[in-house]
């Protein structure tokens, strides 16, 4: 068994004895990414755990129903700042939007 090359950070590592198919060193930011690759991944693919996490999404969020206000009146600087860059994006996204609906009826 001989050293690898981890596929996130590219370092080489000695793999785990017990974990023969291990690809991802076990630096955490590696890992973090290993976990996210995979949870995106299944959500992707397996319509039954994307159900189960809205689900716990749902759930959550009846169980906290003034979190998100609560936040916005504890941190207005931070509130702020999300309206206004949400503005920007929304605005980036419109032009955008429209560009591409220009050029399709120039090209007809």
């Amino acid at each position: 068994m001989g050293e690898r090359v981890c596929r996130y950070c590219q370092h080489s590592f000695q793999p785990s004895k017990f974990q023969l198919a291990q690809a991802v060193c076990s630096d955490p930011d590696c890992q973090r990414r290993r976990r996210n690759d995979y949870h995106r991944r299944k959500i992707a693919t397996d319509p039954v755990y994307q159900q189960v996490c809205q689900d716990s999404v749902r759930k959550w969020r009846a169980a906290h129903p003034g979190y998100w206000a609560q936040l916005r009146e504890q941190n207005p600087a931070r509130a702020e700042r999300n309206r206004r860059d949400g503005r920007v994006g929304g605005r980036s996204r419109r032009a955008a939007i429209s560009r591409r609906a220009a050029s399709k009826s120039s090209a007809v």
